[in-house]
């Protein structure tokens, strides 16, 4: 027996069930949806993604500076320090290095950050 089923452009075509090439398409509500569709999706802060606002509990600010010392290297290479357990990712430097650090860029879980060179 066929049936009527949608591909994933939205086309609809008849689809054999027992087809090797059969697959189901998981519909995901939006996350305003389940909220009960007003207003913005969670995460966003004025309706907007990626606010500058950070959580109160990063020890972090950009701009400011720190001492540091690299404990690790990150997938991408660059050195990896934590200042009050908050990782700070640091390119061109390496495990053992301690450097003043100038945040450049501060995340949830995670900043990015320059070395000071005086």
């Amino acid at each position: 027996m066929s049936r009527k089923t949608s591909t994933p452009s939205g086309n609809r075509r008849w689809m054999d069930p027992s087809s090797a090439h059969a697959y189901i398409v998981i519909y995901r509500r939006h996350r305003c949806e389940k909220n009960g569709g007003g207003g913005p999706p969670l995460g966003a802060v004025d309706g907007v993604f990626g606010s500058s606002i950070r959580p109160s509990n990063v020890p972090v600010e950009e701009g400011k500076v720190y001492e540091a010392k690299i404990e690790d290297i990150g997938r991408e290479g660059d050195g990896l320090a934590r200042i009050q357990n908050f990782v700070v990712f640091v390119p061109g430097t390496k495990v053992g290095d301690e450097v003043k650090i100038r945040i450049t860029k501060v995340h949830r879980r995670m900043a990015f950050g320059e070395v000071v060179r005086e």
